[in-house]
């Protein structure tokens, strides 16, 4: 079993110990992905006037930039765990798989926007219309958890981009069920920093990185034992 205490456990340990660096490199991750996005928003607003393209151009241009944050603030939480030396210049900097994790990001954006976007527009379609609609949204919401490690795999291991989602489709073999609900109770911890203001949200990134990767090396665990 994935879903145990020990995971949880580790990971709130592994937070507190660690606190002042994680809530550093937390605010320094937030506030990077803040700035770029407000630099993107100014310049999509001053060159594209149509509401739906704005909104669009400016979720495509913050892919590439989330991917390259992500993959410093990842291998920052992976060096702090292994007991390397860290530098939040990781965030800016650091092996070169930027690449690969924006291949991926855009992928899930792209899937997202087709399979998701439609359930909010379930008025004027039939019941048949719906039924696809939903059909397609779980099989997004399949796909998705079955590549979950994707992102963890490249990091850790400087895999390109087939290789990671192949190994994750590996680690996720009949515990999908397990890791979409570990998916949604993380995502929800960390909504709930935002209610805890900006403190709450340095903390609930903490624990949500933290978790992912003892997850995903418990997975890797359990994969190995049993091969």
């Amino acid at each position: 079993m994935i879903l145990n205490g020990t995971v949880w456990k580790e990971s709130i340990g592994f937070v507190k110990a660690n606190m002042a660096e994680i809530l550093r490199i937390n605010f320094l991750y937030i506030f990077l992905i803040i700035f770029c996005n407000y630099l993107i928003a100014l310049g999509v607003l001053h060159f594209v006037d149509e509401r739906g393209a704005q909104n669009l151009i400016h979720a495509l241009l913050n892919v590439p930039f989330a991917a390259f944050f992500t993959k410093g603030i990842f291998e920052y939480y992976f060096r702090l765990k292994k007991g390397m030396a860290t530098s939040a210049k990781l965030l800016v900097k650091g092996k070169n798989y930027a690449k690969d994790l924006g291949i991926y990001f855009f992928l899930v954006f792209i899937l997202g926007a087709l399979y998701i976007t439609p359930l909010f527009d379930l008025e004027r379609k039939d019941w048949f219309e719906i039924s696809h609609i939903f059909v397609s949204f779980f099989i997004f919401i399949w796909f998705f958890v079955r590549t979950i490690f994707t992102i963890l795999i490249i990091i850790e291991s400087n895999s390109n981009f087939g290789a990671a989602m192949v190994q994750s489709f590996r680690l996720t073999r009949n515990i999908s069920i397990q890791i979409a609900f570990i998916l949604l109770l993380l995502i929800l911890i960390l909504l709930s920093g935002i209610l805890l203001a900006g403190f709450g949200l340095l903390l609930t990134t903490g624990f949500f990185i933290a978790a992912s990767i003892n997850i995903y090396l418990k997975c890797k665990e359990n994969h190995a034992q049993r091969t």
